[in-house]
């Protein structure tokens, strides 16, 4: 996973191809200021994301967008995400929806600066898999100092997840990858508005 992006790095063996050409959808990627992502489970298959930039002659409608979009009143958002531009974009998504937002790219980081200043957020979005600690056991850790923040989770995989599961965590939410900005918007509204127990 760490070097598939590598120009001259692939697993088969000499003579039988040279994989998938992803150093090169990679470099085309970074040339139009976009991003590439993949999440891999062994059993489960790999799942590519290709993040392309908005272009402005394509959004006429971005008024009416807003206007169906639930919007934040400054609400403090700690938003988690390992892969840094995920965690842009969310972030960028959610301030443009009106509220504040951290952004942290380490698990663990977001653990000892939420514990610093556990009344200093009104919610979390996190990632499910990420290096050193999953985004369920962060939410356990935070629930543990505030057994009512409104937590959404967020994944590129549902097929290890089930409602009873998250909900026996107390995260209010489960949202798939990639998160557009309606998606990210009414999910944020809704664990802000729902009780801990309406977990969908």
């Amino acid at each position: 996973m760490s070097r598939i992006f590598e120009p001259f790095f692939t697993t088969k063996a000499p003579g039988s191809g040279t994989g998938l050409g992803l150093s090169v959808v990679h470099g085309i990627m970074q040339s139009h200021d976009g991003a590439i992502t993949v999440y891999s489970q062994p059993g489960e298959g790999t799942t590519f994301h290709l993040y392309f930039p908005a272009h402005g002659a394509d959004r006429s409608d971005t008024g009416d967008v807003h206007t169906e979009i639930p919007r934040g009143r400054g609400q403090q958002v700690l938003f988690l995400d390992d892969e840094t531009v995920l965690a842009q974009m969310g972030t960028k998504m959610l301030e443009r929806l009106g509220y504040e937002v951290t952004m942290v790219t380490d698990a663990a980081a977001a653990v000892e600066l939420f514990s610093a200043r556990p009344d200093a957020f009104d919610a979390l979005v996190t990632d499910l898999t990420m290096p050193g600690m999953l985004g369920t056991e962060v939410a356990g850790r935070v629930l543990q100092m505030r057994p009512d923040l409104p937590i959404l989770l967020v994944t590129g995989y549902t097929a290890t997840l089930t409602a009873s599961a998250v909900k026996a965590l107390g995260i209010r939410a489960l949202a798939l990858k990639p998160l557009n900005l309606e998606t990210l918007g009414r999910s944020v509204h809704q664990i802000l508005t729902s009780s801990r127990d309406a977990v969908s």
